[in-house]
């Protein structure tokens, strides 16, 4: 049902681009249900743990996806009062990615001296002191325009023109990686995030590493996904003994 839900939820609305509404291209809603499924089953226990009480929990989907969405999808319906100035919605900032010459990429400017560091890689100092662009309130009212003037500037440039201009001028940024590529992508082989194992059900496979880290341990994952019902016995098992 997560297609539904990401209808529902304003999802398709955040994601549309020219008035068209567009689906968040992965199940964002099924994942991010089971995610808060698991705060609330953690914090239960935790609860049954101090207190002895039991939890009986019930979990929409729909809230959870709202409840995601919320921070910055729904801002302008967050704030009540009539002196509160409406943003530009996250469509008309996050629609693109950055065109180079050769292809694209993407960045990531939160502060000012990361946009200043975005206009001295495009040679446009001047932006710095342009009323429209010199805070993030500004950039915010003129996003519209900010994109126009600053980001398709990169057009003049390769990919790798782009990428080490805007390093050099600490503004963080990276290529679009295509997902084949992922895989072999130098900060994910570093961390280990991917690695091989052998399903009885599905043969060899590429797994992904649990990516909390605690106390200098990755969890281990030695056992691939059950077939259906594979497990019931056990659990059945473990649970009569509680």
């Amino acid at each position: 049902y997560d297609h539904v839900i990401q209808g529902m939820s304003g999802a398709t609305s955040i994601q549309s681009s020219d008035d068209q509404p567009a689906y968040i291209k992965t199940l964002i809603f099924d994942k991010i249900t089971a995610y808060t499924a698991c705060q609330a089953l953690t914090a239960a226990l935790y609860k049954r743990e101090k207190t002895g009480k039991a939890s009986h929990i019930k979990l929409s989907m729909l809230d959870s996806a709202i409840f995601f969405l919320w921070p910055d999808g729904m801002m302008n319906e967050t704030l009540l009062d009539k002196d509160v100035k409406k943003l530009p919605p996250l469509s008309s900032t996050y629609s693109s990615l950055v065109p180079a010459k050769d292809g694209f990429f993407v960045m990531a400017a939160m502060t000012d001296a990361q946009w200043f560091g975005i206009f001295d890689a495009i040679k446009k100092p001047e932006y710095k002191t342009d009323p429209r662009f010199v805070n993030a309130s500004a950039r915010s009212e003129n996003m519209s325009e900010l994109v126009a003037k600053a980001l398709y500037s990169f057009m003049d440039l390769t990919v790798e023109e782009s990428i080490n201009a805007l390093r050099a001028n600490d503004v963080p940024c990276a290529e679009s990686t295509p997902r084949e590529e992922v895989i072999n992508h130098p900060q994910v082989k570093a961390s280990k995030t991917i690695f091989q194992m052998t399903s009885p059900h599905q043969g060899k496979l590429n797994a992904v590493s649990h990516p909390a880290i605690f106390d200098n341990e990755r969890l281990s994952i030695d056992k691939t996904a059950p077939s259906l019902g594979e497990d019931t016995k056990t659990i059945i098992e473990n649970l009569s003994k509680e």
